[in-house]
């Protein structure tokens, strides 16, 4: 998705929570999403699906991708330095051997 159609569906949400009196966009108007994430009409179905699957379980859990995205970082700047790339290495970083 572009940059430009991002911006607009964060504009959508804003309004959304600025029209119901919320000082912020909360999990029910997220539900938004599922009219706006699809480009073919065959697509919509597994939006629908997929908005309504992370609004009622309450989202992704963030700390877990940001700790995925560390070790990430941190391997590839260990196979840099070695030329080389080890998964095994990754998990003993992690202490999940």
């Amino acid at each position: 998705m572009s940059d430009r159609r991002w911006k607009r569906v964060v504009q959508v949400l804003k309004v959304a929570a600025c029209s119901s009196g919320c000082p912020a966009v909360d999990r029910t108007m997220a539900l938004l999403l599922q009219h706006m994430l699809w480009n073919l009409p065959e697509e919509r179905e597994t939006i629908r699906k997929t908005v309504f699957k992370l609004v009622v379980s309450g989202g992704t859990n963030t700390e877990k991708l940001r700790l995925d995205a560390e070790d990430l970082k941190t391997a590839l700047s260990i196979a840099l330095k070695k030329r080389t790339f080890c998964w095994s290495s990754l998990r003993q970083l992690r202490g999940r051997v």
